[in-house]
């Protein structure tokens, strides 16, 4: 599940280069790999951050800010627009014809369509409640909203700009993803489950809970880590059936992310 946070101050710290496994390495080892920060870009203005996006074609990048999208060049780091007008934003999403973008207004119940190159706004949809996480799927050509506080999806026809049909979930979703041949996926975040959905068909293909979910509890021998300041990562033990035997090796944390304490963001 992702957490939000609402940052009262001005300044977004954004990294230029990074890899994955940079921000999975403790400290101590970090300055020996072949990555590191380069620059700090500063955003200013006020409010929460969400999702961000790059547009490669574009070289540039999306950030939800508060009430706006902010629209930087990846190239220099300095703003070179803002998509403005909403209640509040979360997600963003792009067409494969690199001409239109879609951007998730949470309070305003809405989905906004806007021009890639102008940083216009095309089009309002109507949503469900709250859409958060939102994709563009390239076999369908549709754009699917998550709603959380309904706790539903829109599909959207991304040529017509028409809602096509809303799909029932199991719970509130959280972060979505396509295959890009026409499945679709979300964590139903209260459940500790993934639902799939057939993008062709607009529905839902099967509900399972996800494998932590099926892990028994931890036990004092368990790796574990506090989880109001760090998420463990590459350490899991086996299923019951296959746990090693008491004198065999266990199980250890091969690293874990230390993150900064920040002021709970309302949604």
């Amino acid at each position: 599940m992702r957490v939000k946070s609402q940052l009262t101050s001005s300044f977004l710290a954004a990294c230029v280069l990074f890899s994955a496994s940079t921000l999975f390495v403790p400290q101590a080892f970090a300055a020996d790999g072949p990555y590191s920060v380069v620059d700090h870009w500063k955003i200013g203005g006020e409010g929460g951050w969400d999702y961000l996006l790059a547009d490669p074609s574009m070289h540039v990048l999306y950030i939800t800010h508060g009430t706006q999208v902010e629209v930087v060049d990846t190239t220099t780091g300095k703003k070179v627009g803002a998509i403005t007008g909403f209640k509040g934003t979360h997600g963003i999403a792009l067409d494969t014809d690199g001409k239109v973008g879609f951007i998730s207004g949470g309070a305003g119940n809405e989905v906004v369509a806007f021009d890639r190159k102008t940083y216009a706004r095309i089009a309002s949809i109507p949503t469900g409640q709250n859409p958060d996480g939102i994709l563009f799927e390239p076999v369908t050509k549709t754009v699917w909203a998550f709603n959380g506080r309904s706790s539903d999806a829109t599909v959207i026809d991304a040529a017509s700009m028409k809602v096509t049909a809303t799909i029932k979930l199991s719970g509130k979703p959280e972060f979505p993803v396509a295959d890009g041949a026409g499945h679709v996926f979300v964590n139903i975040e209260a459940k500790n489950s993934v639902v799939s959905l057939d993008a062709r068909k607009l529905a839902v293909t099967a509900n399972g809970r996800s494998p932590a979910a099926s892990r028994p509890p931890a036990t004092p021998s368990t790796p574990r880590t506090t989880a109001s300041s760090k998420f463990a990562t590459a350490a899991s033990w086996p299923s019951p059936t296959t746990r090693p035997a008491s004198n065999s090796p266990r199980p250890k944390l091969a690293t874990a992310l230390t993150l900064p304490v920040s002021t709970p963001g309302i949604r």
